[in-house]
């Protein structure tokens, strides 16, 4: 099984040009839904994750069309079993390698005329929102996961989940999206703030 897993700080333009920046982890594996968890840092969070969804919704899709694209192994597999398909049924390379280059193009070209947004349901993602311990979210617990969806009208809805029985529910470990507070206690803004 192919694993994506990316962590890192993302800083970013929030409301009324305030600096703003959230945690990311991105997940995913073969399989089971792509991941992401959104964090509301301790330090120098600017625009909360919350109030910035959109900002970062369409920073993430980005990501997950340009670096998912190339990291999944069997995705090229397949090329090349067309490929090597096309050389058999036609008996020529030059004919094969033309048909196989505008299949790309056409592919390409597909996924191109594409919103982003329209990856959400072709991935089965999923959306969430932690809040760590110290941001006190609501308060609510001291470390605080929201699953984020929305309807149609693009509305938001945030329901509290329990992290580890979420993970286990959707196929993953609960290590793989649960967050350590280590990734908070050393953030570089801390020892700014």
């Amino acid at each position: 099984m192919h694993l994506y897993k990316e962590d890192y700080f993302w800083e970013f333009t929030g409301w009324n040009n305030v600096p703003s920046r959230v945690h990311l982890r991105l997940v995913h594996e073969q399989g089971k839904p792509f991941v992401v968890i959104c964090s509301q840092p301790l330090f120098g969070a600017g625009t909360s994750a919350q109030n910035a969804y959109k900002i970062i919704k369409d920073h993430v899709w980005g990501i997950v069309t340009t670096r998912l694209e190339y990291q999944d192994p069997n995705s090229r597999i397949a090329e090349i079993d067309r490929v090597k398909d096309a050389v058999k049924s036609s008996k020529s390379i030059t004919t094969a390698l033309a048909v196989w280059a505008l299949e790309k193009l056409s592919s390409r070209l597909n996924r191109e005329s594409y919103h982003p947004y329209r990856l959400l349901p072709d991935l089965n993602a999923v959306w969430l929102e932690h809040w760590p311990p110290g941001t006190d979210y609501l308060m609510g617990p001291p470390d605080d996961y929201l699953l984020v969806r929305e309807n149609k009208q693009g509305e938001r809805l945030w329901g509290r989940i329990n992290i580890s029985n979420f993970s286990n529910l959707i196929g993953y470990e609960p290590s793989m999206l649960a967050l350590p507070s280590s990734i908070f206690e050393n953030d570089p803004r801390k020892k700014i703030a």
